[in-house]
């Protein structure tokens, strides 16, 4: 019961840095569905390039999670990393 206990705190302890991996991985996979041809035309509903890029990220997550950077310290570092993962272009 104790190792259960144990692992249940390691997950919750690294789910905020899992989670704000996760969410940099659906910038960058959003931004190249909106930006993309074909999925970023306006005959597709938001909501459907929405799930896809949910959907993709959480595939792609695990490979590259050991590469993604760490949590900010302040705000405004977190806000200029959620920026320049939403402004690169795809394939670069």
């Amino acid at each position: 019961m104790t190792s259960v206990m144990d692992d249940l705190a390691a997950v919750l302890h690294g789910l905020p840095s899992m989670a704000f991996g996760w969410m940099l991985v659906v910038a960058r996979v959003g931004t190249t569905l909106l930006t993309g041809p074909g999925l970023g035309e306006t005959e597709i509903p938001p909501t459907v390039r929405i799930a896809l890029a949910t959907m993709l990220a959480t595939l792609v997550y695990p490979v590259l999670h050991a590469g993604l950077p760490q949590i900010p310290d302040t705000m405004i570092g977190l806000a200029g990393l959620f920026i320049v993962e939403s402004l690169s272009a795809p394939g670069s």
